[in-house]
């Protein structure tokens, strides 16, 4: 069935009735180019009648397909009149086509319970990988893989935010969305320093996989290049593209440009766990040079180069999407293992992760959190940004260190610091907030409770570790950081090679902090300012 709305505004609205059934539908607005997606719509027997939220489609870019030239055009969108030509595959019920609308202001969705204070969290619906972070004159642009209409995997968007600390985000609109041939996948963003593609070199390029719909006999997945000469805001897309299908759904083109040989890199998964490398001076024509197989890592490569302070030397790791890595050489053509391949989280929660470019000489990356956020309408998380470096152990392998980044350690305030046998409860807690906990020889069971619910519990002579009742492996330790953010909690050690992720339970009254430890123990609260 075919319907027409009308209106003035620069965005589209969309309802969403997060959970119910999904119909196929297309939208396309002014003749320009189609979105399609999979939306859940009320249906006749739902007591839900009124939107669970209101998702958001910017005309600023014609669908986010074209850049915008000029500020005069988001005056015109204001007060032009707009026509969507909606195509649904069943029926549309009484009362939803007049809920598709056009506007200049998008509604505020509001939390239902709690939300975290600095890690990242979409307004609303679903969010998964990170994709095209990168570093552009003091601003930190993090695009994301995204579903706006709903809060389940589906109509596979880039979602968008900036940061100038890497704690506080503002999401802004969303950038790419699916058309009827393909999802919109992850990739990778870089500055275009050498001026290529002719573009300016303060134009910023983004690698994406477009990715034909599942259903469909035969998937044939394809490298693209999307380019923004508005610092990020909108996408103009280039037709064609840069790397054809290799594998039917290879995917993550992972770009950086390799000084010492003059080139442009691409890290690509192609298949189970095999990966391959390319190289181009032209960003649009790629040459493989080497395929890499790493058991049992998964999709979304990166190559980047790290830093170890204890040997004064640097090293390449090829890292895949479940945080296996390989730590070794790479001359811009091969990359050489030198150690077995080994794993840096401790739990499932985060997953791929992807580094920032056009941040000359330190590597900060940022992971998914598989986060189920039950009755909330955003579901995902995006982790603390960390810095990376290796550290290598007693053992002589390398692993990589997962600092916190400068600004978080600046916003770190010391509130309470206590030795203690027993317990203690701390004062004064709000917001996100740091428990760094230091063990003596004789400590042995420690817990950490909020409200009535234990997140954290330890027994040093046992070699246990659990958060919240799960039992994770974790060497032994002298010091704890364990940051407590709402709904998530990351721990790391005194150097930093172990960390985790987990989600808290909903009825965590996290502002109500109990430490108790059998021996003693010395613990330092640190809010984390604004």
């Amino acid at each position: 069935m075919k319907y027409t709305v009308t209106g003035k505004g620069k965005y589209l609205l969309v309802p969403v009735w997060a959970g119910q059934k999904e119909k196929n539908v297309s939208l396309c607005i002014d003749d320009g180019k189609e979105i399609f997606l999979r939306l859940p719509l009320c249906s006749l027997d739902s007591t839900q009648k009124e939107p669970s939220f209101f998702a958001s489609i910017p005309l600023l870019s014609k669908s986010s397909m074209q850049s915008a030239e000029s500020n005069a055009l988001n005056s015109t969108l204001s007060i032009a009149f707009h026509t969507l030509l909606l195509t649904v595959d069943e029926d549309l019920e009484e009362g939803i086509l007049s809920l598709f609308s056009f506007t200049d202001v998008v509604p505020h969705v509001k939390t239902l319970g709690k939300r975290p204070c600095i890690h990242f969290t979409a307004n609303a619906g679903w969010i998964n990988d990170p994709n095209g972070m990168v570093y552009k004159d003091g601003v930190y642009h993090l695009y994301f893989q995204y579903n706006p209409f709903n809060t389940q995997w589906e109509n596979m968007c880039w979602g968008y935010a900036v940061s100038s600390d890497l704690l506080h985000w503002e999401q802004k609109d969303t950038v790419l969305f699916p058309n009827k041939e393909a999802h919109i996948f992850s990739g990778s963003g870089i500055v275009n320093s050498h001026s290529l593609l002719n573009l300016n070199k303060d134009a910023l390029i983004f690698f994406y996989t477009y990715a034909t719909p599942r259903g469909k006999e035969e998937r044939a997945f394809t490298q693209k290049i999307a380019y923004s000469t508005d610092n990020g805001t909108s996408f103009s897309l280039i037709e064609g593209d840069c790397i054809p299908t290799l594998s039917s759904e290879n995917r993550d083109p992972k770009v950086f440009y390799h000084k010492e040989t003059s080139s442009y890199i691409c890290v690509l998964w192609l298949e189970k766990s095999t990966y391959c490398i390319l190289r181009s001076d032209n960003l649009m024509q790629w040459t493989e040079v080497q395929r890499i197989s790493m058991p049992p890592a998964w999709e979304c490569p990166d190559l980047f180069e790290l830093h170890c302070e204890e040997t004064n030397e640097n090293k390449w790791v090829f890292w895949s999407a479940d945080g296996y890595y390989l730590v070794g050489s790479f001359d811009g053509y091969t990359f050489s293992a030198e150690q077995e391949i080994q794993k840096t989280y401790l739990t499932s929660l985060p997953y791929a992760a992807q580094t920032f470019s056009g941040i000359d000489g330190n590597v900060i990356s940022i992971a998914w959190l598989r986060m189920e956020n039950p009755n909330e309408l955003y579901r995902g998380a995006m982790s603390l940004p960390r810095l990376f470096s290796l550290v290598k152990k007693a053992d002589g392998a390398y692993h990589i260190a997962h600092k916190p980044v400068d600004f978080f350690t600046k916003a770190l305030k010391e509130t309470s610091s206590m030795t203690f046998t027993g317990s203690w409860e701390p004062s004064n807690i709000k917001g996100a907030y740091q428990v760094d906990l230091a063990l003596s020889q004789k400590t042995n069971i420690i817990k950490i409770v909020l409200g009535d619910t234990e997140i954290f519990r330890c027994s040093i002579k046992e070699n246990e570790v659990f958060l919240c009742g799960k039992a994770i492996k974790m060497e032994r330790f002298s010091l704890l950081h364990i940051l407590i953010d709402e709904t998530i909690a990351e721990l790391t050690n005194e150097d930093y090679t172990c960390i985790a992720h987990w989600e808290l339970p909903s009825v965590c009254e996290t502002s109500k902090l109990k430490l108790y430890s059998e021996d003693e123990c010395s613990a330092t609260i640190c809010l984390i300012g604004g």
